[in-house]
């Protein structure tokens, strides 16, 4: 799994919860943990490494629990992708994700 450090004050961070995402579950998994009360995932995006979008899912659409995410993956092909956590107070992190179905 990878982790992002997002605020080292609140010590926030995204992580993946296996990368490279496979076609088993077909899904990327995405877990936020230390976040502050007063922000919230708002939007989840998925971009080739072109920079093209690929997939969008809102927190609510993309949400499977406290925290936990996902986003489909098992129709993209192979390779690297972009995946950015959009926060409700505008801030974000992009983080690489590698898809293998």
């Amino acid at each position: 799994s990878i982790t992002i450090v997002v605020n080292a004050a609140e010590k926030m961070s995204i992580i993946f919860e296996s990368n490279p995402a496979s076609s088993v579950d077909g899904v990327a998994r995405i877990i936020v943990s230390g976040i502050s009360d007063n922000v919230e995932v708002m939007l989840i995006t998925i971009h080739d490494v072109g920079g093209r979008f690929v997939i969008g899912r809102t927190a609510q659409d993309a949400a499977t629990g406290l925290n936990t995410y996902e986003v489909p993956t098992s129709n993209l092909r192979n390779g690297l992708y972009l995946v950015r956590v959009v926060m409700d107070d505008g801030s974000s992190t992009l983080l690489k994700l590698f898809v293998q179905n």
